[in-house]
């Protein structure tokens, strides 16, 4: 039952966000006017190529996805936010490689799909409560294709060496995923909400 209540709050949280967010700004760190730094860097290093089939864990309304899309990739954008789906299904529904779907990636089994060459998770992965972990990682290896690859973009929570973050990782996805590098990143910025930014981490990996 906690588990239940925890997971109604969290989605009506970020429900109203969604709800109460203007079209036309960001209104916090993760929601950019324009596409992530740390997205066009993964473009820049090879991590996200032309012709790859994508799959994003909490695309929000997204932004981030049709860039991707542009860069003559394939994505699938998730987010358990009707809203957040919602407009991103009217902003963006002319991109070609680009779709959405409202879906919960705790809930077993969630999104059946052809598994992805990468999969991609700006800021869901440190949203989820720890007891739904386990779930989170079922689906993200079940999701992802042998050797492809998932990355990891999470808020370090004031630990700049990254070893909170990197126990987690390892602890619930160590078995199935080897990390490949990761770095400190800043997200947000002159496109966030009043060039608010958040210290994060970038954490890539293959599937074994």
């Amino acid at each position: 039952m906690q588990r239940m209540l925890r997971r109604w709050a969290g989605k009506r949280s970020w429900e109203s966000r969604w709800q109460s967010t203007k079209a036309e700004g960001a209104r916090w760190a993760w929601h950019v006017a324009e596409v992530g730094n740390e997205i066009r860097r993964n473009v820049e290093d090879g991590w996200l190529e032309p012709g790859m089939r994508v799959l994003s864990l909490g695309c929000g309304d997204g932004s981030n996805e049709a860039w991707v899309a542009g860069q003559g990739l394939t994505i699938h954008g998730m987010d358990f936010s009707k809203s957040a789906i919602a407009r991103a299904d009217k902003q963006y529904a002319d991109v070609p490689g680009l779709s959405f779907s409202v879906v919960d990636v705790t809930k077993p089994r969630a999104h059946h799909a052809e598994p992805y060459d990468v999969v991609l998770d700006r800021g869901c992965l440190h949203e989820i409560a720890p007891e739904l972990g386990r779930m989170y990682a079922a689906n993200v290896k079940r999701w992802t294709k042998p050797g492809g690859s998932l990355i990891l973009i999470m808020r370090l929570e004031g630990d700049a060496t990254g070893q909170r973050r990197l126990q987690q990782i390892d602890d619930l996805l160590g078995a199935d995923f080897k990390l490949v590098d990761w770095d400190n990143i800043t997200v947000g910025g002159e496109h966030g909400e009043h060039g608010e930014t958040i210290d994060g981490g970038m954490f890539r990996l293959k599937k074994r």
